[in-house]
């Protein structure tokens, strides 16, 4: 699952985020990396369903179109088609089911590092985007970061924006607690 609230889906589906970090779980053992990896939920070569409402679903899709598609994945009767789009999956992607979603990646690599480790490189891999803004005397900045379109915050950097980023998903603190995290580089696939 990617953040709706910052444009990361979005940013999935655009090709401009093919990397993700998530928190080491406590009570993993640490140290020999290689049984680090074991635990980690994904591997190379997993695919995993993008997760978006029905509604977002059949707002880009022909009903029709969606249907078969749901169809392929043993929904086969009207009513059952029904009972999904009057569920709470409908406006609320936490309760979608994988098989349905039309929107995939392909984890390419999992590797094991502290969260303050990212490169510059790797915060625009992570969905930091390059913006043009105004300043107060309406003259151009160029050269400014930032993590979502229309967040309202400039940066000098990416992984200044990052880091007010992963502190705005995973609470405040996260950025400075500098916790270790599974990096998992992916590749969208359709």
């Amino acid at each position: 699952m990617f953040n709706d609230e910052y444009g990361l889906t979005k940013a999935v589906l655009n090709g401009e985020k093919n990397m993700t970090r998530r928190i080491v779980p406590n009570g993993t053992p640490l140290g020999n990396w290689n049984e680090t990896l074991k635990y980690s939920r994904y591997k190379p070569g997993d695919i995993v369903a993008i997760a978006q409402s029905y509604s977002e679903l059949l707002w880009n899709l022909s009903l029709k179109n969606y249907e078969r598609i749901l169809n392929l994945n043993g929904i086969k009767t009207n009513d059952d088609f029904i009972d999904i789009l009057n569920g709470p999956g409908l406006h609320n992607k936490m309760f979608v089911r994988a098989n349905y979603m039309l929107n995939k990646i392909e984890i390419t690599d999992t590797t094991i590092e502290r969260l303050q480790d990212i490169t510059w490189h790797d915060a625009i891999r992570e969905g930091v985007r390059m913006c043009n803004n105004l300043s107060s005397k309406g003259e151009i900045i160029q050269g400014a970061y930032c993590y979502a379109i229309r967040c309202g915050l400039l940066f000098d950097d990416p992984i200044k924006a990052y880091a007010c980023l992963i502190n705005r998903i995973c609470g405040k603190g996260t950025w400075e607690s500098n916790p270790f995290v599974y990096v998992y580089t992916f590749e969208y696939i359709n």
